[in-house]
């Protein structure tokens, strides 16, 4: 049996519901899920939809993995914030869990942490079935959202990953990532890399 070409193709809202299982399902650490599925759900689909933001999906009959970024992380932020259906979701599980109160003021926090100077753009969330995880998709996908972030006029990029997470760790560092620093966010280890197009010219 001959197996189907992934492709690797810009993501629409018609993906939401393919992209939010590949997130609750196969991201390393699905964090966000602690705020519930809704609350994920939408948080994706206004990233999705604001113009500062990437986002590629590999199928191969369906969807197999994902990548999310944005241009301008300030301008996310502010659109996540002031969001009235996730402020309303957050506030009723606040309400029924009051612990959500202390993650929130966490996330919070994440801006402060991760800031590197003169950089605005991040990769903020990967993907992939992990039977799928051995054809080098991840590194597509990042590539692509390097290429369209190079295209776009940007310099510097950064990412944070969970230091235990040794594959993603691994692609980002044979790609040309640097890894700036290390911070703890949620009480988990992560690593702070950063990308630089002056240095890695394609």
């Amino acid at each position: 049996m001959v197996k189907k070409e992934i492709i690797i193709r810009v993501a629409s809202l018609a993906d939401i519901d393919g992209i939010f299982c590949l997130y609750k399902r196969y991201m390393f650490d699905p964090y966000l899920l602690t705020l519930g599925d809704n609350f994920v759900k939408r948080y994706l689909e206004k990233i999705l939809r604001n113009n500062n933001s990437i986002a590629f999906v590999a199928e191969n009959e369906e969807l197999v993995g994902f990548i999310v970024g944005t241009l301008d992380r300030k301008k996310i932020i502010c659109c996540l914030l002031f969001d009235f259906i996730l402020f309303i979701t957050w506030l009723k599980k606040t309400i029924i869990y009051p612990k959500h109160f202390l993650k929130i003021l966490e996330f919070l926090k994440y801006p402060f942490l991760t800031k590197i100077n003169n950089v605005k753009a991040e990769l903020l969330f990967i993907a992939v079935k992990p039977e799928f995880r051995n054809s080098k998709i991840a590194t597509a996908m990042i590539k692509r959202s390097l290429n369209y972030m190079q295209n776009a006029g940007i310099k510097h990029v950064e990412v944070t990953v969970m230091s235990n997470n040794v594959p993603a760790n691994n692609i980002l560092k044979k790609i040309g990532f640097i890894n700036k620093s290390k911070i703890n966010f949620l009480n988990k280890n992560m690593n702070l890399y950063y990308f630089d197009f002056l240095k890695n010219l394609s």
